[in-house]
């Protein structure tokens, strides 16, 4: 799987808009999530985009719909779409994969009092603070490459 990196507007007709969170916390550590609806599957929170919607502003609304969490600060944005086709079994309505703006966000408040059963539409059932090492050995393959380059790019990783 090769990610492709998209300096003009990819073709949203089958990518579907999508925006990426990587939360740092004062340790350095990231926010890695366990999705409530895939089995053992884990990811940093991320989320569509709505029409005519501001990719930075959606981050934000995402994250606050995902985790509760709106204590944050955007630290920087990926400059280009990071696009990415969805792999067998994972297609949703019409679209082929995702198109992402991932964002470096600041946690502000409590590490340890994110509580995910206070979201209305429960995406997450628990996270856990750590390595971008750790992400990377342990999300789905298929978003690795994407998270790689994500991370290089904003100096978490070479």
């Amino acid at each position: 799987m090769t990610i492709q990196l998209i300096q003009k507007t990819p073709d949203f007709s089958k990518f579907r808009p999508n925006a990426g969170a990587i939360i740092i916390n004062e340790y350095g550590q990231i926010l890695f999530c366990k999705r409530a609806d895939v089995k053992d599957v884990w990811q940093m929170p991320q989320g569509g985009i709505d029409y005519g919607e501001a990719p930075a502003k959606a981050v934000l609304r995402e994250l606050l719909e995902e985790t509760g969490i709106n204590t944050v600060s955007i630290k920087g944005a990926y400059p280009d779409w990071l696009v990415y086709k969805f792999i067998e079994g994972m297609r949703r309505d019409h679209f082929i994969g995702q198109a992402q703006k991932w964002f470096l966000l600041e946690f502000t408040g409590d590490p340890n009092g994110i509580d995910l059963s206070q979201v209305a539409d429960q995406e997450f059932s628990e996270y856990s603070w750590v390595t971008p090492e750790h992400i990377l050995g342990n999300v789905a393959p298929f978003k690795r490459e994407v998270y790689v380059e994500a991370y290089k790019y904003f100096g978490i990783i070479r």
